[in-house]
Order: C-alpha cells, then sequence, then structure tokens
C-alpha cells in the first residue's frame, strides 16, 4: 500500500475525530482505533486497520506521540493465505498425463507458476531453447523472463514435435494449438476450456498448481525479491506467501491489500 492509499483509508476515521472534537493524536487510544475498525468487515477493516496503525507508527518515529494505540489493531484478516496442494497429488502425475500438450501446460503451471492466462498467450518467438528462455508478455506489466529447466525443456521439444506432426503448415504463433486453432488464419488464442479441462479430469487446477509451486520456493527462500524474480509477482503477493510459508515471522502490514 502506498504512502497516499493510507492517508486516503485513514483520512475519513481522522475527520470522524475531528467532528467529535478530538484535535491532538495524542489523545487517541486503543478504543478509538478498534471502534473505528469496528465500522468496516472483512478486507475493508483490514485495510483501516492497516492505515491506521502505520500512520501512528511513523507519528510515533518522528517523536509526535509517545505511544502507538494502533499497535493491535486486527489485521490477521488482511487476506486468505494460500495453502499448499497435496504432495500425494502431484506424485507421479506426468506419467498420468498421456497427451505432450497437456504435460507441458501442468509443467508450466507446476515449475514456473504460469496461470492458463499466462500460456494462453505464450509465442513461439519469445522462446529461446538455445538460451533456455522464454517470455512471458502480461498486459500492464513488463516482461517477465523464465529461465528453463531440463523438465520443462523436454515437455516443450516433445509438444513442438507434436505440433509440427500433427499441423505441419500450422501457422499460429503461439505455443499452444489445437486442432481448431493451429491453422486458423486469424491465429487466436486457445481457450480457457481447452487447456482447463485435461487437467480438471485429473484432479488438477492451475490456480492450485501455481500457488503450490509459489508457496513452496517461499519455504526455502525467505526473500520475497526472489519470488518476485522467479514468478513476476507484485511485492505484496510475494509478501503474502512468505507470511503464509513463515507464520508469524513477517510483520502483518507487510501482507496488507
Amino acid at each position: 500500500m502506498s504512502v497516499l492509499g493510507y492517508v486516503r483509508r485513514a483520512a475519513t476515521v481522522l475527520t470522524t475525530w475531528h467532528a467529535a472534537g478530538i484535535d491532538d493524536l495524542r489523545a487517541i487510544t486503543q478504543v478509538h482505533i478498534t471502534r473505528a475498525v469496528a465500522e468496516l468487515t472483512g478486507s475493508p477493516a483490514t485495510a483501516r486497520a492497516v492505515a491506521l496503525r502505520s500512520l501512528f507508527r511513523a507519528l510515533k518515529r518522528e517523536g509526535l506521540i509517545f505511544r502507538a494505540p494502533a499497535r493491535n489493531a486486527p489485521v490477521s484478516a488482511a487476506r486468505a493465505l494460500p495453502k499448499p496442494l497435496d504432495e500425494d497429488q502431484l506424485r507421479g502425475a506426468l506419467q498420468r498425463i498421456p497427451a505432450p500438450r497437456t504435460q507441458v501446460t501442468f509443467v508450466l503451471a507446476a515449475v514456473h507458476a504460469l496461470s492458463a492466462h499466462d500460456q494462453r498467450g505464450l509465442l513461439i518467438d519469445d522462446l529461446d531453447r538455445s538460451r533456455g528462455t522464454l517470455k512471458i508478455r502480461r498486459p500492464g506489466s513488463l516482461v517477465h523472463v523464465i529461465y528453463l529447466d531440463e523438465l520443462t525443456d523436454r515437455h516443450l521439444a516433445m509438444w513442438l514435435a507434436e505440433r509440427d506432426r500433427r499441423w505441419p503448415a500450422g501457422t499460429n504463433p503461439h505455443v499452444l494449438v489445437t486442432a481448431h486453432t493451429a491453422n486458423d488464419p486469424n491465429h487466436p488464442q486457445v481457450s480457457s476450456n481447452a487447456l482447463n479441462k485435461p487437467l480438471r479430469r485429473l484432479g488438477h487446477q492451475f490456480g492450485r498448481l501455481r500457488r503450490d509451486r509459489i508457496l513452496d520456493e517461499a519455504r526455502h527462500n525467505c526473500d520475497p525479491l526472489n519470488l518476485v524474480r522467479l514468478f513476476g509477482i507484485h511485492p505484496r503477493t510475494a509478501m503474502t506467501y512468505l507470511n503464509a510459508a513463515h507464520p508469524g515471522r513477517f510483520r502483518p502490514d507487510a501482507v496488507a491489500p
């Protein structure tokens, strides 16, 4: 949350206190904070609590107040924390997937945490197997580059060989195609259903595979920048996963929405 975001969320409360005759923030107690937060529910309540806590922490740091009444403001419900996928569901999954394209989608989700939306937009021109890289283009974001491990590279090669065998004249520039899109002159992306349906039959979901992969990485590396670099996620999202992987280790306001 930006400084401006904190100010905006706190402004309503400050205005209410001023209307009630409180012109000195040193007069604010934990009771005032609790009542202000209780006016809202869910994420808005948590966002207000985070904003107030950060405000009073800054004031104390500057020596303008002597205590931080919002220190214990409730912020634990800021966001539902991700939970890992059961390891039994992953074991031997690739061996149970017969189609090369579905194997690729599974690996890209389970190893590189790519969503179905990410995968639909993958372009052949953005795949550089000689350098072992694949560019991920997300609207409104910088291009994210993933580095291919041996498993991913092998399954991509198997899929591209299968694609060339089945549709040798196909001109669709996307990595993932179907019988309907391979030769379509409009070069459409593969549908979400075409990617999701085969995985659902095996009990998997893109979202769960992606969350499990990021959470597993968070368990092994506590650096949020590592998660940002690996998966191209927002720093706040990275802190959410770190808080889930290491409960109590990180400040609650670090995972605010």
